[in-house]
């Protein structure tokens, strides 16, 4: 019993110790609770009534845990360990687990929580030098993000080889990806570059590739080809058929809401959009009339021009758009998908080049059925169906 005694006029725990201005100071609580409280009182009628001392002390103390609404007012610190103690070392909350300390992992340690919802100091610290060493071994070589964990067989995370526009490094644990026809660049950490490009890449792909394909400008951009092809194919039959498809075709580029039919009578009405000269031409040509070679050339050059407008909007909002997801590890071949005629490389003195963009469509040649481009730095091409020539 002498082991488990505590004196309660020395131990800070005590109930006469713990009494502010010592023995013979006023209860701590007023009112009858202050007096069925007071341990001294307590104490003294214990005696009275013919307790033995200690069984007064006992009572006493009895007493005062079950009527008393005070708190404990012992000092409180922060221990080393991240508990708090009171003075006397006791810990204040002894059945609490350890805290995880998760300051600068907040996404690490959500990431940590999908694979195990009771994690201990201990198994967070080995999750994150885990995750650490990966992010070690992921490295940017010629221009592609690599993951070399497996030296025999490195995993392409991101390949921005066939992009001349992007640039990709890796710097203080992140991975930048820049687009350098708009000087934007988007970092993220490493272990969220790998996240993303391992486990939602797909979904987001579909999502930008579905907010591309939507655009208007892209819209227009399809419509427009499809129109464009239809011109060039009429300029290479110089017969009555050709005429009449060229001239008709040449008339919904200008006014895409015209409702004119193939084969009759262009007016006001049907074709408000149209130029009175050229709905004249092809009311001639439905009677039989013919085109001249230069108004045949004329009208070619015509529709071309008007392509190219439609060819320089969709490169605008090409290179503003792609800032949207490439920090994501995502190629913007995956994402525009469209019927660009431009061809993405070609043959130059025995070496393969990417295409620029900003290359347009300048003309067509009906003779050799080729298209013929011109790139940003004035430099020319032809491409047929299965040749490519270079203009000097």
């Amino acid at each position: 019993m002498a082991n488990g005694f505590t004196n309660p006029f020395t131990n800070p725990k005590g109930f006469f110790s713990s009494q502010p201005g010592g023995f013979l100071a006023p209860p701590k609580q007023s009112g009858f609770q202050g007096l069925i409280t007071d341990p001294r009182v307590t104490f003294g009628l214990s005696l009275a009534g013919g307790a033995t001392p200690i069984e007064a002390l006992t009572i006493a103390g009895q007493m005062k845990d079950t009527f008393s609404n005070e708190e404990d007012e012992r000092r409180i610190v922060k221990g080393a360990d991240g508990f708090n103690y009171y003075e006397d070392g006791t810990r204040v909350l002894p059945d609490v687990e350890q805290p995880i300390d998760t300051t600068n992992n907040t996404t690490d340690y959500q990431n940590y929580l999908n694979t195990d919802l009771t994690p201990t100091p201990e198994e967070f610290k080995t999750f994150l030098d885990r995750n650490e060493t990966k992010t070690n071994n992921i490295k940017t070589v010629n221009n592609q993000i690599i993951d070399i964990t497996d030296q025999e067989n490195p995993n392409i995370l991101f390949d921005g080889r066939d992009d001349p526009n992007i640039k990709t490094q890796i710097v203080d644990g992140q991975v930048i990806i820049t687009n350098t026809l708009t000087g934007v660049s988007n970092a993220k950490p490493i272990s969220n570059f790998v996240k993303d490009v391992t486990e939602s890449q797909t979904k987001k792909i579909e999502f930008f590739n579905k907010q591309y394909t939507n655009n208007a400008v892209v819209k227009n951009f399809n419509e427009a080809t499809v129109q464009l092809d239809k011109l060039l194919v009429g300029s290479k039959d110089p017969s009555a058929a050709g005429d009449l498809a060229m001239i008709f075709t040449y008339m919904k580029i200008l006014d895409p809401t015209s409702v004119v039919r193939e084969g009759e009578q262009a007016t006001a009405q049907n074709a408000a959009g149209t130029p009175e000269r050229i709905k004249n031409i092809y009311n001639r040509v439905l009677t039989g009339e013919r085109l001249t070679a230069d108004q045949r050339k004329d009208f070619t050059q015509k529709g071309v021009q008007l392509y190219q407008g439609n060819q320089l909007s969709v490169d605008r909002f090409k290179t503003s758009y792609e800032d949207s997801f490439i920090g994501d590890g995502i190629l913007p071949s995956s994402v525009f998908t469209d019927s660009d005629i431009r061809p993405k490389k070609i043959e130059l003195n025995g070496q393969v080049i990417d295409v620029p963009r900003g290359t347009l469509l300048i003309d067509f040649d009906p003779n050799t059925d080729s298209y013929i481009y011109q790139m940003p730095n004035g430099e020319q091409f032809k491409v047929g169906r299965t040749t490519i020539q270079w203009h000097k």
